[in-house]
């Protein structure tokens, strides 16, 4: 999947590391279900294979702050976990491995990039959830994922959440209930069809991007 707010920047490890530099990186196997915290250590995640979401806490809430898939990464840090979803392989870098791969500039561009646009990412979800509506917030995530990831087709743009209702629930800090009467009102309005497997037809985008500037 192309850059959108559940998932952060991705890049193919294997094409931008040697074999050998490939070799010097620890690798942890989780199962699903697992949960890592952070333990005192800066530890940069990159996802060998699997899926996992980040969970972010503060003053006692939580909610899903992004999904991880493979070659994507993530600093863990004391404000979040990291939960499992599948089976997953993780590479793990600490400050010694950073020194050593940062004469690789190819690797550093990859972090600095992958930093950044985690950073952007985080702050898009935080600015939606300060000052919009929960309705808003649905339709701003549909939005997004139409104009980054969407299959544009004559009817309309086709959106895979990929997630259940649940899941995107936590990702926009609701309510299951909530959210699932907010997409029931989008189906009645004719503005999203729903399919199988949590796919959406998007019928009107322009619509859509004009509730949003009321």
């Amino acid at each position: 999947m192309e850059y959108c707010r559940i998932q952060p920047e991705c890049f193919d490890i294997d094409k931008i590391l040697s074999k050998k530099e490939l070799e010097t990186l620890k690798v942890k196997s989780f199962i699903k279900g697992d949960i890592l915290y952070y333990d005192d250590i800066i530890q940069l995640l990159i996802f060998k294979k699997g899926k996992a979401k980040v969970i972010f806490y503060d003053n006692g809430e939580s909610f899903t702050l992004h999904y991880l898939l493979r070659n994507s990464i993530f600093l863990l840090d004391k404000n979040s976990s990291v939960e499992f979803l599948e089976d997953s392989e993780v590479y793990f870098l600490n400050s010694t491995t950073f020194t050593r791969l940062f004469k690789n500039i190819y690797f550093t561009n990859m972090i600095l990039e992958s930093m950044a646009k985690s950073i952007e990412i985080e702050r898009e979800i935080i600015t939606t959830l300060v000052f919009n509506s929960c309705k808003e917030r649905v339709i701003s995530f549909f939005v997004d994922m139409a104009h980054s990831v969407g299959d544009h087709r004559y009817e309309g743009i086709m959106v895979d959440l990929s997630m259940s209702i649940g899941e995107f629930a936590d990702l926009l800090a609701s309510k299951r209930q909530t959210i699932s009467t907010i997409l029931n009102e989008l189906i009645s309005a004719g503005l999203i069809k729903k399919y199988k497997n949590q796919k959406y037809l998007i019928r009107d985008i322009q619509k859509m991007e004009n509730l949003l500037h009321k």
